[in-house]
């Protein structure tokens, strides 16, 4: 006994909707992973410029350079600018003084990979659905 070709179009609909649920889920996982990596890094840096291993200096102005909306300007307390510019799309060289290893040993956390974890859960379709799937 054959499913009918309405059938076979209506799982691949749910297939294709699942697919995309889980694709976005993914996308999601990767985009919290990315600000976590954000705020740590911001922290690290803030950590760096207490313990003076990082020059304050530089750091601020890098930052009064690389700041070129107003709104994220008045966040750090700098004065806006009369025109805000665009934002530039190449990367900026920032020329510092070598940094010296900190004094104690910081023990790495391990983080688990957000996307094996969305695919855990959900438990991925074991197989990929081809065109041969649904041929009557």
């Amino acid at each position: 006994m054959t499913e009918s070709l309405e059938k076979r179009q209506q799982r691949l609909a749910q297939k294709q909707a699942q697919l995309q649920k889980l694709e976005a889920e993914v996308k999601t996982a990767l985009r919290k992973r990315e600000t976590q990596k954000l705020v740590i890094l911001g922290r690290f840096l803030l950590e760096l410029l207490e313990r003076g291993i990082f020059d304050k200096r530089v750091y601020e102005e890098n930052l009064d350079k690389f700041l070129v909306r107003n709104y994220d300007r008045a966040i750090f307390g700098l004065p806006l600018l009369e025109e805000e510019q665009p934002k530039k799309k190449k990367q900026r060289v920032v020329k510092t003084k070598t940094v010296q290893p900190a004094p104690e040993k910081v023990k790495p956390i391990e983080i688990p990979d957000p996307v094996t974890s969305v695919l855990t859960e959900r438990k991925l379709m074991e197989r990929t659905v081809t065109e041969a799937d649904f041929n009557v």
